[in-house]
């Protein structure tokens, strides 16, 4: 029966009972003591003494045991996760949350492993919880400025603050990620503030050695030339080394071309994008650094508008040879022919004179080949692209604008047209205004599907652009999409941008 803690007192005799019972307990303890025969308790002492060395040792064991597994399943956990291996992670993960399921590494082990499996809620909701947390954990610190700071070329103040907050938490720990210093870095250098950008900038190198190319930039901007030079002669060795290791490793031709050139090494710099052309001869990134690489040269010999006219003429060549529609270059073709007053007529008059002595480049003809179609003299713009075409028969911007004049012109010739632009593409595959000449091309000749897949190509780089829009109009409505039709009616009626 269970006691009723309101019931009456016990009767007295219960209560003599009860406290006569310590007294008991104590004369059955006494008599017990002197009814043992100690001789046999002193022989079986050793033994006794034995189990409680090696009972009492084994259960503090047990404690001591518990901490080394949890640390080696610690380190299991973190060697998995820098192997980028969520399997693994996961198994030991498990076997910690059993020991220690609040420690903030175990909490951003079921982050990384929930990212891994999908779950992302739950990987986002552990990492903003570490990273708001008093005992967080870097890397959650370093995703949560990601997430501040991801798809953003601006930053409020607020949100520089709270990204600022995170990366000092994330680097003031015992092992401060590299990603978390470089973003410091980068942080301070939109600031402009150089001194404190390069502290985080050289404390990420030992993790990060392409960082001695941002380094020497900056050295070069507080005008530290010596520094700056051995930054990007480490810069330049670097990146080599990873050339000679993968020869399609675009990223570091282009970042060791880039060390060479600040130090005014052109010619190496151009040797380098050359070589690496030969292995990835279309790769957008290694034509446009080299053609920027040409026009720099070009912009080194301009002391004066006509001075070295004819070399800086060959060095855009070059560069719209490799960049067709390189914008640089063509502005600085412009000024040849924009030029007002005096210089202009000089500019026009040493055209001329090139031209009459029979020195006339490939350039020199598509710059007054251009300049005829603007004027509308359509037979003098194909004289000049013809006579271009003799020059440089491999020149894609010169090839985009014959093919698109030969199919413009009262009686075209789009059989021609389609040649010339074919054997652009081949050079530039992946130029929008190539691929939009040829749908064009294609729309005259009727071949409706094809035209569609070169003009949509094309629209995202020239929305807006009317007789694009227009053709995709006649093409939508041939292939009997009434509504596109319409829409793309509609934008090339509206205000839109001319070709």
């Amino acid at each position: 029966m269970i006691a009723d803690p309101h019931a009456a007192d016990p009767p007295v005799g219960l209560k003599r009972k009860l406290m006569a019972l310590p007294f008991v307990m104590v004369g059955g303890w006494q008599s017990w003591w002197h009814s043992r025969r100690w001789r046999r308790f002193l022989e079986g002492l050793p033994a006794i003494l034995f189990a409680g060395l090696v009972l009492v040792p084994s259960m503090s064991s047990r404690f001591m045991n518990s901490n080394r597994l949890t640390d080696r399943y610690k380190v299991a956990v973190n060697d998995a996760i820098a192997r980028d291996d969520p399997v693994t992670a996961d198994v030991y993960m498990r076997k910690l949350l059993r020991l220690e399921a609040m420690d903030p590494k175990i909490r951003y082990a079921m982050a990384y492993v929930a990212g891994h499996q999908g779950d992302v809620r739950r990987e986002s909701r552990l990492l903003t919880e570490l990273a708001s947390s008093e005992h967080g954990h870097p890397r959650a610190h370093l995703w949560m400025a990601k997430q501040i700071a991801a798809g953003k070329t601006t930053w409020t103040d607020e949100e520089t603050d709270k990204l600022v907050g995170h990366l000092q938490a994330a680097i003031h720990s015992p092992s401060p990620p590299a990603e978390a210093h470089v973003m410091l870095g980068q942080v301070y250098l939109r600031r402009e503030d150089y001194p404190a950008a390069l502290v985080h900038l050289e404390a990420a190198l030992p993790q990060s050695p392409e960082l001695h190319l941002t380094i020497g930039q900056v050295y070069l901007i507080l005008d530290d030339a010596q520094r700056a030079h051995g930054e990007l002669q480490r810069a330049a060795r670097h990146f080599e080394q990873r050339v000679e290791t993968d020869v399609n490793d675009v990223d570091a031709i282009v970042s060791w071309a880039l060390a060479c050139r600040l130090q005014e090494e052109v010619s190496e710099a151009q040797a380098i994008l050359l070589q690496g052309l030969e292995h990835q001869p279309n790769d957008p990134r290694l034509r446009r650094f080299l053609a920027s690489n040409y026009v720099d040269e070009s912009d080194q010999l301009m002391q004066s508008p006509l001075q070295h006219f004819a070399q800086r003429l060959q060095l855009l060549e070059k560069a719209l040879q490799y960049a067709p529609n390189y914008p640089p270059a063509l502005s600085r073709l412009a000024t040849f022919f924009a030029l007002k007053g005096d210089l202009g007529e000089q500019a026009r008059m040493k055209l001329k004179e090139t031209l009459a002595a029979g020195k006339a480049t490939a350039t020199v003809h598509l710059i007054l080949g251009t300049q005829s179609v603007a004027k509308g003299d359509m037979k003098a713009a194909a004289l000049h692209f013809e006579q271009a075409h003799e020059l440089n028969p491999k020149m894609p911007v010169l090839l985009n604008n014959f093919a698109w004049l030969l199919a413009s012109q009262d009686e075209p010739e789009l059989d021609r047209a389609l040649e010339l632009v074919n054997r652009a593409l081949k050079i530039q595959p992946a130029e929008p205004r190539i691929r939009e000449t040829r749908g064009q091309i294609y729309a005259k000749q009727g071949h409706w599907r094809k035209a569609l897949s070169d003009l949509e190509f094309a629209l995202p780089t020239m929305v807006g652009n009317r007789e694009l829009h227009q053709t995709l109009a006649t093409v939508y409505h041939n292939l009997g999409d009434a509504e596109l039709a319409v829409e793309h009616e509609r934008r090339a009626n509206g205000d839109a941008v001319q070709r």
